[in-house]
């Protein structure tokens, strides 16, 4: 499988930060991968200062070492090098180029927004192609309960990074892999408005049932309503257990995610039978 599509040129991106809301979360690790027409061009990890200390869980997560802490301490901050990096990738991918991030929508884009702001500076990625994994994992993959970057790895039998799990340059191949995984055995366009149309459906499809549902149900598409979390994940609604329904229902004020309007619906009138 090639990793362009039009031969056009592609950014891996990924982010490490001390958060995981990205209007505040600061960033000290930037991956960037670069490959062009000729292939693997760059391959690259920036570090910077967050402006801050990184807390004891993202350190842990990230199994950062005492030297690692030391060299982020040691950074710049992100407007004064990582920046520049960024920027030069970004100019790399000229007109028709690709930048690949996984939840790239959802976090690493609004992320990067927030940061390039706080420095007074534009966000080079906008203006490019921007193409999110998760996305089709989800679209493709629905059905599996987890889909975030460390478990798709993990049931797809990618092999750990040298870089290592949750440092920005290792998650950077493990997109990649994810990404040639998408294209050889779920099947991608190879062109990339047609892909993009594909991102464009999904996302809308994603959004409009996460508005009406949570995580908790979802619906494919024709319109057929499926478990989205828990044990019966990807079971039909009308197949799954009445016990566990009255199990969601009794804890519905202990869950993080509360149950949608809709949602309680649905699951009242799988409980009535119909």
């Amino acid at each position: 499988m090639s990793d362009q599509w039009n031969n056009s040129p592609i950014l891996l991106l990924d982010t490490e930060t001390t958060g995981v809301n990205p209007a505040t979360a600061r960033v000290w690790e930037l991956g960037l991968i670069s490959i062009g027409q000729g292939g693997l061009e760059r391959a690259e990890s920036v570090l910077c200062h967050p402006g801050g200390p990184i807390p004891d869980e993202v350190a842990a997560l990230c199994a950062l070492t005492p030297q690692d802490r030391v060299h982020i301490t040691a950074a710049r901050l992100f407007d004064d090098g990582a920046w520049d990096r960024l920027s030069a990738a970004c100019n790399i991918l000229g007109p028709d180029g690709v930048a690949v991030a996984y939840n790239g929508f959802g976090y690493d884009l609004p992320l990067l927004d927030a940061e390039c702001q706080r420095a007074g500076l534009p966000n080079p990625l906008r203006g490019h192609r921007l193409l999110d994994p998760l996305i089709l994992v989800r679209h493709f993959r629905r059905a599996w309960r987890h889909r975030g970057l460390d478990e798709v790895r993990d049931r797809l039998g990618i092999p750990l990074p040298v870089a290592g799990a949750h440092r920005a340059l290792g998650d950077c191949w493990t997109t990649r892999a994810v990404l040639r995984w998408l294209a050889s055995e779920v099947g991608l366009p190879s062109s990339w408005s047609e892909l993009e149309a594909l991102q464009a459906r999904a996302m809308a499809h994603q959004q409009a049932d996460d508005a009406r549902f949570g995580y908790w149900l979802y619906t494919d598409e024709a319109g057929s309503v499926f478990m989205g979390a828990g044990k019966y994940c990807g079971f039909p609604i009308g197949d799954v257990d009445r016990g566990y329904i009255r199990f969601v229902l009794g804890k519905e004020k202990t869950w993080d995610v509360p149950l949608s309007d809709e949602a309680r619906v649905i699951f009242n009138q799988r409980l009535s039978g119909r």
